[in-house]
């Protein structure tokens, strides 16, 4: 395989392995998989949240913790970009749509449309275990009750 062969796979892998951590912490969260969520982040990982900074996995843990149980979510992902920077880091942009209901978890809800579009801005950064979020920063678009 030619050198530039092994470049072109080698960024397909970290496209591949960072699209997928967009996509399982959005699965996660709607979920409430939390654990799971906290896996995919680096040990001092920032998740910047509306105007808020969560440093590190316990301060990410009690935001999530602090959810609602009666409010179910649903994200969904899509426009995902990951570009590689150097051999451990990237740096990606997802655009998700997001739904959120009251009621109980496993049963339909009414639908009542999309409540927000926004876009993570991420930096994920290569650990021993794989690849993981160093920095999330949500970001909201479009918002249902935001006045124009």
């Amino acid at each position: 395989m030619a050198a530039q062969d092994e470049v072109k796979a080698f960024d397909r892998g970290v496209r591949e392995a960072c699209t997928a951590l967009s996509i399982a912490f959005a699965n996660a969260v709607d979920a409430r998989d939390y654990q799971r969520v906290l896996s995919l982040f680096t040990v001092d990982a920032v998740l910047e949240r509306w105007d808020q900074n969560f440093i590190g996995r316990q301060a990410i843990a009690a935001m999530l913790d602090a959810r609602p149980l009666d409010i179910q979510t649903r994200h969904v992902c899509t426009n995902i970009e990951i570009f590689q920077r150097e051999a451990g880091e990237a740096t990606g942009v997802t655009y998700f749509l997001f739904f959120r209901e009251t009621g109980e978890m496993n049963r339909p809800l009414p639908l009542t449309g999309i409540k927000m579009i926004g876009e993570y801005h991420d930096v994920f950064s290569r650990s021993d275990s794989g690849w993981l979020i160093a920095r999330r920063s949500i970001r909201i678009v479009f918002r249902e009750d935001a006045v124009g």
